[in-house]
């Protein structure tokens, strides 16, 4: 999960392959579903913007909780543009 213009937030699956962050600043994130990743490309702003055709948009109020089913990228694609940074 990627804060607007603030830092990102890593969750990994629980064994039945859901997703859970307990309490999150409100706002409006960014979420990218991905098998594996390089963290420091999602410290990259361009890195994030061309990914952000395949993220989700997800908003939490204060307080609030909030669900999103979100899409898997798949490895290749997000290789391709991975490549660019690497």
């Amino acid at each position: 999960m990627l804060p607007r213009g603030a830092g990102t937030i890593y969750v990994s699956p629980s064994e039945d392959g859901r997703y859970s962050k307990g309490a999150v600043p409100a706002g409006d994130y960014l979420v990218f579903a991905v098998q594996e990743m390089n963290n420091a490309l999602w410290t990259i702003p361009e890195f994030v913007r061309q990914m952000r055709s395949q993220s989700k948009t997800l908003h939490v109020d204060a307080g609030g909780t909030a669900s999103l089913d979100p899409t898997l990228i798949e490895a290749a694609d997000l290789e391709n543009v991975a490549a660019q940074f690497l």
